[in-house]
């Protein structure tokens, strides 16, 4: 629950794109900061593990983890019969998938 999760769709004659973008949300600072800041800031990062994305249906061909640029490993999926699925590094504050079907170029 302290994990924020969307995707965008990137269509292109060459393939499609699908950008999972994961936003760790334990803030230690309990959402308070100094009374003189509007905004409060985090001074430290506390990393959640064993995230896991499953994609149903026809599975990408490659999976990336931004902004790192390490490949990630496609496995079957516990969760879909037909599926495949990534676990992420421990992720820090921000973090992203990009799972490709087909060649894009960037």
């Amino acid at each position: 629950m302290c994990v924020q999760a969307t995707f965008f769709e990137q269509v292109r004659d060459s393939g499609r794109r699908v950008v999972v973008h994961l936003f760790n949300n334990i803030n230690t600072t309990g959402q308070h900061g100094l009374p003189a800041a509007e905004v409060p800031l985090r001074e430290e990062t506390v990393p959640i593990g064993g995230i896991r994305v499953v994609f149903s249906g026809d599975p990408p061909r490659a999976c990336r983890w931004e902004p790192d640029g390490g490949e990630l490993p496609l496995k079957p999926s516990r969760a879909v019969l037909e599926g495949v699925e990534v676990e992420v590094p421990p992720l820090g504050l921000h973090g992203m998938i990009a799972a490709d079907w087909r060649t894009i170029e960037s």
